[in-house]
């Protein structure tokens, strides 16, 4: 403000080109504070919002670990009717002929039990999604006051970034964990011939393919023992990488029927599936498919184009669900 009136008092002794200067001079200052106050007031509002969120926040946790415990109670309630029940069925006929009443009794409560059970659990999940949001909400607030600085159109900007930001790591974490598999897949399988067992990467993606000859013999449905010891490296290869899931082809040539040829793969890819389960594989990561003689890599005209395309295809792909969090 004192700049502001010496410039006033000395705006009468100046030449016309100074008082331009001035009065430009003067607007910039006047500009430089209403930019400052904008940010200031910009910052305030954000402060108070991340305060009334961070209440919110604690707020959504203590419902959640009351809900967890009441979750739990109920669990519990539940198995205590549940092995009444069970404990009432499994008596001879007589007891459950002169006992029918409390039979249906328990019936009734072991449902009610379920109702609730099954209540909480939704509001369990809601209470976990309405949490994990604020979380998220509480993350971008901080961003963008720590990284960014706050303003007019801040916080967006902050969410857009940040959310990016997210987004190129979950990518990174991916493309880490497929090129971790890929290296040790190579290294599990270094002494197998190429033309028994390959593997290579296409479109993001890890295949392995293992020829019929060497996995399941000619004409044999029971896997070899060089086989099974192949599918035991690549299983303690697999097992370590919890963002990666397995799809299992079976391919055939075109010998005998195609209903024949698509039993004959499916029989295939699930006899590996539950291998690679036995090896301590979690199944949820595993899917079989019969491919039958429709995806062949060789003529079926000749022995050795048919021996080419009786083969087990594993297909290594990572889950998506990390990126699409964050490209929404």
């Amino acid at each position: 403000m004192v700049f502001i009136c010496a410039m006033f008092l000395l705006a009468s002794c100046v030449t016309p080109q100074q008082k331009t200067e001035q009065d430009e001079t003067l607007n910039y200052y006047k500009r430089r504070v209403l930019s400052a106050d904008s940010v200031d007031v910009a910052n305030r509002k954000v402060n108070e919002e991340k305060r009334v969120l961070e209440a919110q926040l604690k707020e959504t946790t203590q419902d959640l670990e009351q809900l967890t415990a009441t979750n739990i109670s109920l669990n519990r309630s539940y198995q205590e009717v549940l092995q009444k029940y069970n404990s009432l069925v499994s008596q001879t006929g007589e007891v459950l002929n002169t006992t029918s009443y409390e039979k249906i009794s328990l019936q009734e409560e072991l449902a009610r039990e379920q109702a609730k059970l099954d209540d909480r659990d939704r509001q369990l999940s809601e209470a976990e999604r309405e949490l994990y949001e604020k979380e998220n909400r509480l993350k971008v607030m901080e961003y963008s006051l720590n990284e960014k600085g706050a303003g007019p159109n801040s916080y967006d900007q902050a969410e857009v970034s940040w959310k990016c930001r997210q987004f190129e790591q979950a990518l990174d974490h991916q493309k880490q964990q497929m090129s971790g598999l890929f290296n040790a897949l190579n290294g599990a399988l270094a002494n197998y011939a190429t033309s028994d067992v390959s593997v290579k990467e296409t479109n993001g993606e890890l295949v392995v393919t293992i020829s019929q000859p060497f996995l399941f013999g000619l004409t044999a449905g029971d896997i070899t023992y060089q086989g099974a010891e192949a599918l035991r490296k690549i299983g303690d290869a697999f097992k370590p990488y919890q963002g990666v899931s397995l799809l299992v082809e079976g391919h055939t040539s075109t010998d005998g029927t195609a209903t024949r040829n698509w039993d004959i793969s499916a029989d295939r890819a699930l006899a590996i599936v539950q291998m690679l389960t036995d090896l301590g594989v979690a199944p949820e990561k595993l899917t079989a498919a019969a491919r039958g003689y429709f995806a062949p890599v060789a003529s079926n005209t000749t022995q050795q184009g048919k021996i080419q395309n009786m083969r087990t295809v594993l297909i290594f792909t990572p889950s998506n669900d990390g990126l699409f969090i964050w490209a929404k």
